[in-house]
Parts: C-alpha cells; sequence; structure tokens
C-alpha cells in the first residue's frame, strides 16, 4: 500500500496516514487472537468433569436419616463416616487424635494447686517463754539495787543497833534492731497471687529466728548465756551413782532453788531429750526417775522444751518469769523505692522489728547453763 502510494504520487503527510492506519490493523488482529485461545480454553473445560458435591452432601443426609430411623427402632448405631466415593480426595484423611497434636501439653492437661509448700524452719520459742513488755522509747531505763551491807541482828536493851545499806545502779536498756528486705518485680507482685504473701511470711519467719538466735546466744541483744550462771554440783559432788541427764537437771534444779529462785522450764535439743526418754536398764526396760512424769515432759517440777535452737549436749534450767523482753514496736513490714526501683519496675518489701531482752544481775541466779557430758562427771561417784 505504501508503494502504491509512492505511485501516485502523494504527499508525505498521505503516507504517514495510511502507515498510522496498517499498524491499527495489526493490533485488531492481535486481539482477534487472544479472544480465540480464551474461547478454546472456555470450551474446554466445560467438558472436565467437576467434584458433584450436591451428591456427596445428599449421601451425609441420607446416611444421617437411615442412622436416626435405626435409633428410633431401638438399634444400635456408630459414628456416621461420609466420603465423597467419587472424590475421595476432597476429604482430609484425620488420624489418631494424641498429645502429640497438643503444644504446650504440660499445660493443657495439668492441675495447678492454689498456693505453695514452704520450707521447713524450725520454730522459734524463746520469746515465748519470757516475760513481754512493750515501750515507745528507743532507750529503757531500770534500776537494780544492788551490793546490800549488814543485817539485822538481835540486841540488849539500850545497845546499839547494826546498820545495813544498799546501791541503786541504773542500768540502761538499748531497743535494737533487727531487719531484712526483699527487693521483686511490680510484675511478679502483680501476676503470681501468693506472691506478697510468700514475701511477708519469709520476713516474718527470718526476722523470728534472727531474734530467737539473738535471745538465746546474746551476739548483738541480750542473751540468756550472757547471765546464765555456770552449772555448779555443790554438796551433790560425786555424790551421784551412774549420774545421767535426768540427775543432771535435778542437780541445776538444786542450784536454782538455793539460789533463790523458782525454776519453771528446762530448754533441750530434741537429741538429748529422746536420749532420756530411750534410757534403759541393764535388763532392757526403760528407765525414768522418780521425779520424772511417766512421759519425761516434767523432770523436778520443770517443763521440759525441745528446740533444736539449743547446742546439742547443752542445756538451760531456769526460772524464766525473770527474764523480760522489751518491744519497742511489733514487726513493721514496709515496702517502697529505693535507688532506681522506679524505673527498674522494682519495689523493696522491708521487715523490722526492735527490742531487747533484760536480766538483770540480781536474777542471774535463776538461771544455769553446762553440758550434760561434763556435769554428769562432776556428779558421779568415783
Amino acid at each position: 500500500m505504501i508503494e502504491k502510494a509512492v505511485e501516485l504520487k502523494l504527499d508525505a503527510k498521505a503516507i504517514e496516514e495510511i502507515r498510522a492506519d496498517i499498524d491499527k490493523f495489526k493490533g485488531y488482529e492481535d486481539i482477534l487472537k487472544k479472544q480465540g485461545e480464551t474461547i478454546a480454553l472456555l470450551e474446554k473445560s466445560k467438558k472436565e468433569e467437576k467434584p458433584n458435591f450436591k451428591s456427596f452432601i445428599g449421601s451425609a443426609f441420607e446416611k444421617a436419616a437411615e442412622s436416626l430411623s435405626l435409633a428410633k427402632k431401638g438399634k444400635q448405631v456408630g459414628f456416621i463416616s461420609v466420603v465423597d466415593e467419587e472424590n475421595p480426595e476432597h476429604v482430609k484423611a484425620a488420624g489418631t487424635i494424641t498429645f502429640g497434636n497438643v503444644t504446650g501439653r504440660e499445660m493443657l492437661a495439668a492441675q495447678l494447686e492454689p498456693g505453695y509448700n514452704d520450707i521447713a524452719t524450725r520454730k522459734p520459742f524463746l520469746v515465748s517463754l519470757f516475760g513481754r513488755r512493750s515501750t515507745t522509747s528507743k532507750t529503757v531505763h531500770l534500776v537494780d539495787k544492788r551490793n546490800r551491807d549488814g543485817s539485822a541482828a538481835y540486841t540488849i536493851e539500850g545497845g546499839a543497833k547494826p546498820a545495813i545499806d544498799f546501791d541503786f545502779v541504773e542500768v540502761k536498756l538499748d531497743m535494737l534492731k533487727i531487719a531484712a528486705k526483699v527487693k521483686v518485680s511490680t510484675e511478679m507482685l502483680a501476676d503470681i497471687s501468693f506472691m506478697r504473701s510468700a514475701i511477708n511470711d519469709e520476713l516474718l519467719t527470718e526476722l523470728n529466728l534472727t531474734l530467737d538466735e539473738e535471745l538465746y546466744a546474746g551476739t548483738n541483744l541480750q542473751g540468756l548465756l550472757d547471765h546464765a550462771t555456770p552449772f555448779a554440783a555443790g554438796a551433790l559432788a560425786l555424790q551421784v551413782n551412774n549420774a545421767n541427764n535426768f540427775d543432771v537437771i535435778r542437780a541445776a534444779v538444786s542450784q536454782i532453788v538455793i539460789a533463790n529462785f523458782v525454776p519453771n522450764v528446762v530448754i533441750l535439743n530434741p537429741a538429748d531429750a529422746a536420749l532420756m526418754d530411750l534410757t534403759k536398764g541393764t535388763d532392757g526396760h526403760y528407765i525414768m526417775p522418780p521425779f520424772s512424769t511417766v512421759n519425761g515432759q516434767t523432770i523436778a517440777g520443770v517443763r521440759v522444751v525441745e528446740n533444736a535452737g539449743v547446742t546439742a549436749g547443752d542445756y538451760i534450767v531456769g526460772d524464766f518469769t525473770k527474764a523480760i523482753f522489751y518491744q519497742r514496736e511489733g514487726i513493721n513490714i514496709m515496702v517502697g523505692w529505693e535507688n532506681d526501683d522506679f524505673t527498674r519496675n522494682l519495689v523493696t518489701i522491708i521487715g523490722e522489728l526492735r527490742g531487747n531482752l533484760y536480766i538483770s544481775e540480781n536474777n542471774e541466779g535463776a538461771f544455769v547453763v553446762g553440758d550434760f557430758t561434763t556435769d554428769k562427771a562432776a556428779l558421779e561417784t568415783p
């Protein structure tokens, strides 16, 4: 066509218009070709078979109806199993469900018991044996009467009267502090229901145990061992045949009574108390002295208190009314921030108590401390 246009001697503009018309016809030809291919695909798809979902669902209803009819007649009906027989691949092949199908199965099948099991801990006991007094001051001042001189005596008519005198001594008792702290995240307190009570219990336990140890040994506070009088056999020295632990306690009771006090308690380690209960004669029978109750809980009128806080092999017999525990305040539990706690979502929980034990110098004879091995030897007849 272009060549014909040249022969006809058309101008350049006419030739360009003819060229544009030719390109347009070529575009139409491509479109028609693509439409033909699409129509061919559609015709082919019509001939392909499709899953008969209608017949599949209908089969399910037919089987369900059949089972229902049998059930109405009182016959046993099993599980209904429906499969697309023409297209079985359209139904998932089911397997046996086990814990292998479960993620996180420990929690899914578990029962979580509320609370927690605490650690077994020695029970404090000494404060309960002492007298108790409270104070609102940081120090307590007490007065002891000491250094008695002279005594009354028989006098004749007109005779000089004997002189007596004594001193007063002021004693200062400071209220000392025992404390402990726990640092914990706010998330732990919020997310674990028993966390706060567990922390409080731990603080109470540790404070009371430390107080108990101090009241016994007197490392910082006043303690029984600071004031108790060592065992002295006295008139009983070398006078007891086959001396045993019962005999030692009986002798210690005598020592306290001679010092003008009334003993009421003996504290022992549980192992020593058990050995006393298990004392036997040469023929194997159990021996309980006549000054002890049958169950061994009272010896020479004093109550036996067992606690592992007493050193094994040692004992203290005493008139425990002569020991007074002064308490500035009860156990306080406080919550607050320290350093960068706030920015780190932490809190500090503090527990503390203040107090001290007072045993007057005049009452030190009310307590006798000793160890069984040494004191049995002091009583034993050579």
